[in-house]
Parts: structure tokens; C-alpha cells; sequence
């Protein structure tokens, strides 16, 4: 057995001492990675402000405001968990690194697939919608596939 911050040679007769280097908020690369971050934040703040002042327009109102709303709130929190990765790493990081990695792209996966669905389903009838269908396009219906596709997801992990 190896001891704390040390490995075994391949023949396991010797062992070598390693220091742990994290990266810090000074490096270069964590500065990039922070400017990024803020860049992203910036440009998806700005689509909300966006969408939320134009919100009466025909565009916005059929762009289906509540995954629209989900979508940019998920990327707004995945950009600023992205601090998470230059922390040092501690129980608390890593579980959060777990949800930035999995959760969150999962997030945005489904909401494009529920809009995409949603725009298959309305320009594939050729008349009205039957009142099954529309039931089906609803958000509180939307919203419960999304946390459904995300609560089995997480259960894989």
C-alpha cells in the first residue's frame, strides 16, 4: 500500500513522492477560462433581456417562452459553475463538477428536443390540432418531460 501523495514503481519495490499542483485563479489559464465564463454569461444575459423586452411579439411568444426561459437559465448556471473547476478539489467541488459535466448538458439536450418535437408535431397535421395533441403541447406537460429525462439521467450517473 502506498502512502498518501506517493506511488509504486511497476515492480512496486520503490515509491515516489508527487505534489498535487491546482490550478489557481492567477494562472492563464484560469484568467481565460473566467473571461469566457463572464463572455458567456454576458451574451446569454443579454438574450434575456432581449426576449424578456420583446416578450408581446408574435416571434417570442411562439419561440415557447417557458423552455425557452429553462434553456437560458441552465446555460446562465453552467456558466457560472464553471468557477467550480479551478477550485481545489473537496467533497462539496466534486459533486458540483458532476453536475456541471452531466446534468447540465442534459438539460440543454432535452429542451431542444421537446421544441423540436413540439415544432414536428404542429407542422405535421394538416389541420387542427385534436385536443389530445394540444394537451400534449402544453408547458406544464413539457416541464414534467424535461424533469423526467433529467431524473433518469441523474439516476445513471
Amino acid at each position: 500500500d502506498c502512502a498518501e501523495n506517493t506511488y509504486a514503481d511497476s515492480n512496486q519495490s520503490k515509491y515516489f513522492e508527487y505534489h498535487l499542483d491546482y490550478p489557481r485563479w492567477n494562472d492563464a489559464s484560469s484568467i481565460a477560462i473566467a473571461t469566457l465564463s463572464l463572455l458567456g454569461l454576458f451574451i446569454t444575459s443579454t438574450t434575456a433581456v432581449i426576449f424578456v423586452y420583446h416578450r408581446t411579439k408574435p416571434v417570442i411568444k411562439s419561440a415557447d417562452v417557458t423552455l425557452s426561459t429553462v434553456l437560458l437559465i441552465a446555460l446562465s448556471l453552467s456558466y457560472i459553475c464553471i468557477s467550480v473547476l479551478i477550485l481545489k478539489p473537496t467533497n462539496t467541488t466534486c459533486i458540483l463538477q458532476l453536475t456541471i459535466v452531466f446534468i447540465w448538458p442534459i438539460v440543454y439536450v432535452s429542451c431542444l428536443a421537446i421544441k423540436t418535437n413540439r415544432l414536428r408535431v404542429v407542422f405535421s397535421q394538416k389541420g387542427k390540432l385534436s385536443r389530445n395533441k394540444r394537451c400534449l403541447l402544453g408547458n406544464t406537460i413539457q416541464l414534467l418531460v424535461l424533469a423526467a429525462v433529467c431524473a433518469m439521467s441523474a439516476v445513471y450517473l
